[in-house]
């Protein structure tokens, strides 16, 4: 579940089973969305944050790259619940994430504009991107993806 820095380039197969291993593998690592603070008004969060500049236990906007994404089936008070996990990144750093607006399709490779995603951080000092029903999700044209990997 560590950030990694972002590489010049998307890692061979062999790499990417590394790279899942910063995700976390059982549902009862990542925090329950409904204990996470209030989103702030919408001025707050003009300021665009790369990867690398994530504050935990903030709300912050990005914009990144999906490197990899799955749908994972999760229980909570609730019942079942889909989610979306992964790894996004941009010139900067890789950050796992997780989202659960499965409602807006994210696809592989795509550079999207998330508005008031939640920072959250582990024990160990590692971060993870929350996506939650309030976050605004902008699909990006990037013409030049280098800045994205």
């Amino acid at each position: 579940m560590v950030a990694l820095p972002a590489s010049s380039a998307t890692p061979p197969i062999g790499k990417t089973r590394d790279l899942l291993q910063t995700i976390p593998q059982q549902e009862d690592h990542y925090p329950d969305p409904r204990t996470l603070p209030s989103p702030p008004p919408s001025p707050e969060l003009k300021s665009q944050l790369t990867l690398s500049e994530l504050t935990a236990g903030r709300y912050v906007s990005t914009t990144v790259r999906v490197v990899f994404l799955r749908t994972v089936e999760r229980q909570d008070a609730l019942g079942s619940k889909l989610i979306f996990s992964g790894i996004l990144e941009d010139s900067t750093f890789k950050v796992p994430f997780v989202s659960h607006r499965i409602s807006f399709p994210l696809i592989r490779n795509c550079v999207y504009r998330f508005r008031s995603a939640y920072v959250h951080e582990f024990p160990d000092k590692s971060v993870l991107l929350i996506v939650t029903e309030n976050t605004k999700i902008e699909p990006r044209n990037a013409e030049d993806y280098r800045e994205f990997i």
